[in-house]
């Protein structure tokens, strides 16, 4: 790599490197000779050829040959030296085409192998300054076409490596204007080949791009700049052709181009080539057509000479060093510019060398030309000033003149100007704004010339001008904020244009290119941000959303300018997609500072715009309107300020000028018009301008006095403005009207040709004298008239330029006055980046709505793949748009699930069920739009609201195609685990038919699709089941319990509504049964669906606001009442099965309230028919058996929550009669309406016609106490009173029994009792009477159950419809009953039911030992027998009663042990009596009947037991119930009871014989203890008159007196008697029987003890009679009845009681 040096800092070279450098020398050296050869050669042949003397041109040549001979290397000679011969034969106006191309190689060469690099920075950069000139003013004489494009190929090749070698950073200014300006001619010049233009195209391309790209080395200085532009305008101006060299001794005579071509003519044919014969735009601006020869930009350098300056030798000195130029002088160079005076601008006339500067010298040759002196090109320091700004400035001048539209350019100049300043722009155009000069030829000219341009029809213009604009607005859109919204406004127009002109090519690059904006980052967020929020900008994001969605829509088919549009959309869209993750990412209080502080902000000014707006269309109606509104919405203060009010006038360019006018000449305004003039600044302006700016501001009206009213305030601030040189303001008045006459009359067209334009005399004429105050006297010579010089100059002024009021210009003077006005308006701009994510809400709110609808469109409307892709990536991102933080929209994201809905075929498909998932198989586009939708729901399901209801819909048709997954067509039961929820409809009733229908059968069927057909569905089938297994549509409900719960109760909300005209609309035409079928299974999976989303959310139901529940309380509602309307009642069944589900996991988890509302929903099972309800009696049995377990006493607490579900247990489990109060018309609601509400008498009658489906209890015809038997024969028998004595049975009526819900049901009330902790207070009274109500439920086993089914079947035809049915026949028809078990069901069943009645048993003896502890200390403690202890040793009673043994027998055990438990004997005497009254008795009762007959022995034994207990509980508690008031009573009772067993069955003599002595031991132990008050009483009187009754002569032997040597003595065994006799009674009845012989002949039964004919020995410890001292016993008389006496010996015999 060559090294350099700078020149203020010489450094020694290094040995190396002086031996480098002097072998390069020398190889340059020996170059250099070779082309001198070459070309002298070449001169010589010529010469001989020609037969001419030898040139000056050779002399030069052959002189180089000998210098060059005496050096050694290329170094040691100056680089003018070689150099100038080559230039010199490049100049020369007679060389031929072939030496001068040998010239130009060689320059070339010198310039490729770099023999200037190591030169100093002066030399090099008067060398390459020289080569330039050389270059561009190229002569000679043509002689064939090839030859001659070789010489100007050899010229572009120069000039380009030139330009980017490094010495050609040295180059000056107007040496680069004039390398760029040959290569623009040369570009451009029609008559050369295209290759060779193409080829300067290329090279012209590069140099520029060379140029550009050093721009940002260079600094700004205005002062420079100006002064530097200005130079190079003035010799553009006044050049007309190009400058000879000074005279000197090795110089030639320059030939102009004129000439040369005059000699070439006459000698040969041949044209001579000259670069500069091209029509061009004159590059000083002004619009001429002048033929520019020579340099275009630029003079051409100092003439160059072979003499050094200073007459030194040219050879240099050996081992002389000059120092190197580097690259970076550059910046130095510049920035060491001179700041000196400006040159003084040269007049018309040319100056003398004297009045000229010393540097302008001018002189005239021989031949008339004019020459003038080239530019310094040293600073006063003398520091050599290289190109900078200035040429870059002059040459993006030029291209911008090159694409101007109106400015006689031709299609080629357009398109290198498009071409050129495109590549500029791809590389420099970040660069340009830190240059305020750049500027302003890019705001100004060069987005002018876009703007025009895109008006053009050639589609070549049209790309290159969009490709320029692009990059000039995507890197400079901060500094052309107006400019690029002029533009794409203009492009907006150009895509929405039905001219013919605009093709759809044309379309497609406009909409290309707002694509390509689209892409630029922030771009959308930028344009809404600075025009859509800017109050005086047009609403450019909206405007360019309602385009795009308007042509995304085809009309006739989809082509790529809907593809284009729909992708810009897209653009969009992924824009603010990409700016909602940049959100997400941020802190999330810059994201909510920036959401709650600009946004706000940017909204109000929305807001405020648009009643901007609304005002200016009001005031350009009529302005007091517009004002008025403006007022009232606080644009403009009220009362009116005269500011504010210039202000809006001045700054609304869409304001109407004439409404200006017309508001301005109100007389109401007379305070306004006079500020609207002050508010023009005109001073230092001439009238004409001052009045042009005048009249831009408003249409002046058609009126004089109105004209003459404007005019006047006009002069009067121009007059204040200016005075001179008008000595009054009246003066400026009449000027001004003059001039608004003269530009009527210059410029009028009505007269046609017979019209004579007013001259510049008659002009003067009009306003002779104005100048002259009236009022003033002036002297005779005064000149009164205006100056003739100043009225020219405003005649012509207005000749060349017509005065048009805005209103009235049209075509191209309109344009420029529009841009005139944006370049004003631009002044004040400010564009604003980086506003982020902030605006994504609003900018999505104008985007989506389009969007959503065009990609609908198009994904319904093509075909191709990736556009397919791209709707749905589109859908997506909107959808994820809607759902991010910043935007959360969900009525955007509602109707994006809606659309895709739609085009999954699946919410609105027209297929009927079994063709459903073959189409859907086939259909591509319907599984694309249903994974996206379900994907969507997936992740953003939080955002949907009404959209759950579309999804739902889709989830139902697939259940009824068959394609959800198979967990998901199957519901959780209580019975069987798990059931299916998919159903087939009932088979039609095949029809019998011939032939015809059977052959026509077969054709319709699916037995005659081929195999293939069959195959090719089944594969359809599986890539269906495939698509919704990708959906996954079982985690949606899964991931339910993360929803808001906004969103959940809208899935709620659609799961509850979905089936209500969906049934109808799926369902199969053929039949309204199928129609009803078709809405019980979209019910069904509805509410299966409903169920496991409460399930999964069984933690929020409670959430403070969310009110859940009660809504779905009025669905099962309604879902119930619906039951029994229809045959297919498996919805119900659903609704029943789903509540109880809920149940069982909602009661633990939530308070009160939620328990509250959850237990009134489980009331309404008790207003079902009882039909439906017993049917799902074994679903609701192992429901509250699993409720139980899962929550227990712990979360039900309530005595009334208990109540209602052991209510349902004892309906569903024991199949007792539903509650009269819960009718199905009186079920609840509501919340507002209380549970037992009664509904009005005109309540819908629900039309049931079933006998079994009557519901309200109503009493027998026969009477209340009236029962109907079925005999054994199946009579039915009326017996009175209830069935088996009716005393210790629950009042209920069991109409209906499953074996399996009442064990279910044991089952839960086995786990309430034994499972500790279970039992409460609350519970206990409810737990009682369910224990109760089973007793009584499985009394007699499985043929009981029966029995009752049918008298309460009986019971129900004979009084509610009185119809005379054969009762025999019923029921014979209900034990012949094809549903009766066989024999061996009827054994097993029977065991079951034994086996739950003792365990019945143990529960109630259970819950009896335990009551006590759990009651103690409560505040019901004292309720403790009546609701616990009675009823359930009741209870026990009444299983003493059945008609099985070993039943009975287990019953009176446990009633035995539960009557003397030692928490008993804390009764209250009346509480013994009463169990007596309620127990005891009521069993004595019940077993009088013949429970069974067929054992007549097992009802003897079980009768003797009874009587038994009941001597044994009453001696036992004998003490308090003496106490007792009402003791006479009850002994009585037991007497009375005793006495009918006695009478019971005759043949039995062990009852009679265990009752007696039963009597006789009472008797015994109540004399003993002085019950009896030794014999005398109304108490002994009932006795002895009772048992007298029952056994006479027995009181007798009671009352004689006992022997007193034993009644201290302790009870013994009567074993032995006063007398051996037997003691009969003188009446017919039996004698009494002895104690002894009593206990003796006493059988033992099996598995029972010995009959407690005798009190244990301390069974009376502690009794004392309650009275005071027991009355002396009075012996009774002895007489002489030996029957007496026996009974009285007996008594005395028998044991005495110690007291």
């Amino acid at each position: 790599m060559d090294r350099v040096m700078d020149v203020a800092s010489p450094v020694p070279y290094s040995r190396t490197f002086a031996k480098e450098r002097s072998m390069a020398g020398a190889k340059h050296l020996h170059v250099i000779v070779s082309e001198v050869n070459v070309i002298s050669a070449a001169m010589r042949k010529v010469h001989r050829r020609n037969q001419e003397d030898r040139s000056q041109l050779l002399d030069k040549v052959l002189t180089l040959k000998h210098i060059l001979g005496g050096a050694e290397d290329l170094d040691q000679i100056d680089a003018k030296t070689f150099l100038l011969p080559f230039l010199d034969i490049i100049r020369a106006e007679d060389t031929s085409a072939v030496i001068t191309n040998l010239a130009l190689s060689t320059v070339n060469k010198i310039i490729t192998c770099r023999m200037l690099d190591h030169r100093s920075g002066q030399e090099v950069a008067t060398v390459v300054d020289l080569i330039a000139d050389a270059v561009t003013h190229t002569r000679f004489v043509g002689q064939d076409p090839a030859s001659d494009e070789s010489v100007l190929m050899s010229i572009i090749h120069v000039l380009k490596n030139l330009l980017v070698s490094p010495p050609g950073n040295l180059l000056t200014n107007e040496s680069v204007c004039e390398i760029a300006g040959s290569l623009f001619r040369m570009c451009l010049e029609p008559r050369l080949t295209e290759l060779l233009r193409r080829v300067c195209d290329i090279f012209l391309d590069e140099v520029i791009q060379h140029i550009f790209l050093r721009l940002p080395e260079f600094v700004e200085s205005q002062k420079d700049i100006k002064r530097a532009v200005r130079k190079l305008h003035r010799l553009v101006t006044k050049r007309k052709a190009p400058g000879p060299p000074i005279q000197t001794a090795t110089s030639t005579e320059s030939v102009l181009p004129n000439q040369a071509e005059k000699t070439v003519s006459q000698e040969a044919p041949a044209m001579e080539h000259v670069i500069s014969s091209t029509h061009l735009p004159d590059l000083s601006g002004q619009n001429t057509s002048t033929m520019v020869d020579g340099a275009c930009l630029s003079t051409r350098s100092e003439p160059c000479t072979t003499e050094r300056a200073d007459g030194a030798s040219p050879l240099r000195q050996t081992g002389q060093e000059d120092a190197t130029w580097t690259p970076a002088e550059v910046v130095t160079m510049s920035e060491a510019e001179s700041e000196g005076e400006e040159e003084p601008e040269i007049g018309s006339e040319r100056a003398t060398p004297e009045e000229a500067p010393r540097d302008r010298m001018e002189f005239v040759n021989e031949k008339g030309i004019t020459f003038r002196t080239a530019i310094p090109k040293n600073d006063e320091t003398g520091a050599y000033i290289p190109y900078g700004l200035p040429a870059i400035q002059e040459i993006l001048r030029f291209m911008v003149t090159l694409v101007h539209p109106y400015d006689k350019n031709s299609e080629n100049n357009l398109n290198l100007g498009l071409r050129l300043l495109g590549s500029v722009m791809e590389t420099s155009a970040r660069a340009l704004p830190k240059y305020t000069s750049l500027m302003v030829l890019v705001k100004d000219d060069l987005c002018r010339n876009l703007t025009f341009l895109l008006q053009s029809e050639r589609l070549s213009i049209f790309t290159l001008t969009l490709q320029l604009a692009f990059f000039v607005f995507e890197a400079m859109r901060a500094q052309c904020k107006l400019q690029l919204e002029a533009f794409l406004t203009t492009l907006m127009n150009v895509v929405a244009s039905e001219a013919p002109k605009v093709t759809l090519e044309h379309k497609e690059a406009a909409l290309d290119t707002i694509l390509r904006f689209f892409k630029l980052a922030d771009f959308i967020s930028e344009i809404y941000r600075n025009y859509d929020c800017d109050m005086y900008c047009s609403n450019l994001f909206e405007d360019l959303t309602k385009l795009l969605s308007k042509n995304a829509f085809p009309v006739n088919g989809l082509n790529l300018v809907h593809v284009l549009s729909l992708e810009c959309l897209l653009t969009a869209i992924d824009n603010i997609e990409k700016n909602c993750q940049k959100s997400a990412q941020l802190p999330e209080d810059a994201v909510k500072e920036l959401r709650d502080t600009l946004r706000p902000e940017l909204q109000t000014l929305r807001n405020r715009k648009k009643m901007l707006n609304t005002g200016i269309e009001l005031f350009n109606t009529k302005p007091s309107k517009g004002i008025e509104y403006l007022q009232k919405n606080h644009i403009l203060s009220e009362p009116l300020v005269t500011s504010e009010v210039i202000r809006f006038l001045r700054e609304n360019y869409k304001l109407d000028k004439a409404m200006i006018a017309d508001y301005l000449g109100n007389r109401k305004n007379v305070e306004i018009l006079p500020a609207f003039n002050k508010s023009f600044n005109f001073a230092g302006k001439r009238i004409d301008e001052a009045l042009r700016e005048y009249l831009e501001a408003f249409r002046l009206p058609g009126e004089s006095p109105l004209i003459a009213h404007f005019m006047e305030h006009f002069a009067a601030n121009w007059h204040t403005s200016n005075r001179m040189p008008f000595r009054h303001q009246d003066c400026a008045f009449t000027l001004a009207y003059a001039i608004l006459m003269l530009n009527t009359d210059l410029h009028t067209k009505k007269g046609g040709k017979l019209h004579k334009p007013m001259s510049i005399e008659e002009f003067k004429k009009m306003v002779k004298g104005i100048n002259a105050d009236k009022s003033v006297t002036y002297p005779p010579d005064t000149v009164l008239d205006l100056d003739g010089q100043f009225l020219e100059t405003l005649y012509d002024a207005i000749k060349r330029d017509e005065i048009i009021m805005p209103a009235e210009q049209v075509g191209l003077v309109k344009e420029m006055y529009d841009w005139k006005i944006l370049l004003r308006r631009s002044k004040d701009q400010r564009y604003v980046f980086g506003v982020g994510g902030a605006l994504d809400a609003d900018m999505f709110a104008l985007l989506w709505g389009p969007t959503v609808a065009a990609l609908s469109y198009a994904f319904d409307k093509t075909t191709d793949d990736n556009i397919l892709r791209r709707s749905i990536s589109g859908f997506k991102k909107c959808a994820i748009i809607a759902a991010s933080p910043n935007v959360q929209s969900s009525e955007v994201f509602d109707n994006i699930v809606v659309t895709l809905c739609k085009f999954s075929t699946l919410q609105n498909s027209y297929e009927s069920i079994s063709s459903l998932a073959v189409s859907f198989g086939q259909n591509t586009k319907a599984q694309l739009a249903t994974k996206t939708v379900f994907s969507l729901a997936h992740r953003y399901g939080d955002i949907l609201r009404e959209g759950w209801k579309n999804i739902v819909d889709c989830v139902v048709l697939l259940f009824r195609a068959k394609l959800l997954p198979e967990d998901f067509t199957q519901g959780e039961d209580f019975v069987k685990g798990l059931v299916p929820l998919l159903y087939e409809d009932a088979a039609p009733i095949k029809q019998e038919g011939g032939l015809l229908s059977a052959l026509v059968s077969y054709i319709t069927s699916d037995s005659s699709k081929s195999s293939s057909m069959l195959h090719e569905e089944n594969e359809y089938r599986k890539m269906a089941r495939a698509c919704i297994d990708e959906c996954e549509i079982k985690e949606l409900v899964k991931d339910s319990k993360f929803l808001r719960s906004e969103s959940l109760k809208e899935l709620l909300g659609a799961l509850m509504t979905a089936h209500r005209n969906n049934g109808q609309r799926n369902a199969e035409p053929s039949s309204p049964v199928s129609l009803v079928f078709a809405e019980e299974q979209l019910a069904t999976i509805c509410l299966e669906l409903l169920v496991r989303v409460l399930i999964e959310n069984r933690d929020r139901i409670g959430e403070p606001g969310a009110k859940i529940w009660p809504s779905i309380h009025e669905y099962i509602h309604a879902t119930l009442l619906q039951e029994g309307k229809t045959e297919i009642s498996f919805r119900s069944e659903r609704a029943v099965v789903g509540l109880l589900r809920l149940a069982v996991r909602f009661l633990r988890r939530h308070d009160t309230e939620i328990q509250q509302d959850i237990m009134r929903s489980l009331r309404l099972l008790l207003g079902l028919r009882p039909q439906f309800f017993y049917r799902m009696s074994r679903q609701i049995a192992n429901a509250l058996y699993q409720l139980f377990q899962a929550n227990g006493s712990s979360s039900i607490k309530s005595r009334d929550d208990w109540k209602l579900l052991c209510t349902l247990l004892e309906c569903a489990g024991a199949g007792i009669r539903l509650p009269k109060v819960m009718h199905r018309e009186a079920m609840p609601k509501s919340e507002s309406q209380p549970v037992n509400a009664v509904q009005p008498d005109n309540e819908v009658d629900r039309g049931y016609t079933s006998d079994s489906e009557l519901h309200e209890i109503h009493a027998s015809p026969t009477g209340s106490n009236t029962w109907l038997m079925v005999g054994r024969e199946g009579e039915v028998v009326e017996t009175a009173g209830n069935p088996e004595g009716n005393l210790l049975s629950i009042p209920v009526d069991i109409i209906h029994h499953d074996t399996d819900a009442f064990c279910s049901a044991i089952d839960s009330l086995h786990f309430l009792i034994r499972e500790t902790g279970q039992v409460t207070v609350d519970n206990v009274p409810t737990l009682v009477h369910c224990l109760c109500v089973f007793v009584e439920a499985s009394m007699n086993g499985l043929v009981g159950v029966n029995q009752r089914i049918q008298a309460n079947t009986l019971k129900q035809v004979d009084s509610k419809l009185h119809r005379n049915v054969d009762r025999r026949a019923l029921a014979h028809k209900a034990h012949s009953s094809p549903s009766s078990p066989g024999e061996e069901d009827n054994q097993q069943s029977n065991g079951r039911y034994q086996q739950r009645t003792i365990q019945l048993l143990d529960l109630i003896h259970c819950l009896h030992i335990r009551v006590a502890s759990v009651y103690r200390g409560s505040s019901v403690e004292g309720a403790l027998w009546s609701e616990v202890w009675c009823p359930l040793l009741r209870g026990i009673a009444r299983v003493c009663c059945d008609n099985r043994k070993s039943v009975r027998l287990d019953g009176l055990n446990y009633l035995h042990r539960a009557l003397l438990i030692p928490d008993l004997q804390a009764l209250s005497a009346s509480e013994w009596e009463d169990c007596l009254h309620m127990v005891l008795f009521p069993l004595l009762s019940s077993m009088k009947q013949n429970i069974n007959p067929q054992d007549r022995i097992g009802m003897e034994e079980t009768r003797v037991r009874v009587a038994s207990l009941l001597c044994k509980v009453f001696l036992q508690h004998l003490p308090p119930l003496l106490t007792l008031p009402s003791f006479d009573g009850t002994w009585m009772a037991v007497l009375e009871h005793l006495e009918q067993y006695l009478k019971l069955d005759a043949k039995s003599d062990l009852l009679r014989e265990a009752v007696l002595e039963s009597i006789k031991n009472m008797l015994l132990v109540m004399s003993t203890a002085g019950v009896f008050h030794e014999y005398h009483g109304p108490l002994w009187d009932k006795t002895r008159t009772k048992v007298e009754a029952i056994v006479p002569g027995l009181t007798q032997q009671l009352v004689e007196p006992a022997p007193p040597t034993i009644r201290n003595e302790k009870l013994t065994s009567p074993t032995e008697t006063a007398s051996g006799g037997t003691v009969r009674s003188p009446s017919t009845t039996p004698s009494p029987v002895s104690f002894d012989s009593l206990q003796a002949t006493s059988p033992q039964l099996d598995g029972m003890p010995g009959l407690p004919l005798l009190l244990d020995p301390g069974i009376l410890q502690g009794f004392s009679i309650p009275s005071s001292p027991p009355p002396e016993a009075v012996m009774p008389e002895v007489g002489s009845n030996t029957q007496a006496g026996d009974a009285a010996r007996l008594v005395h015999a028998g044991p005495v009681l110690q007291m």
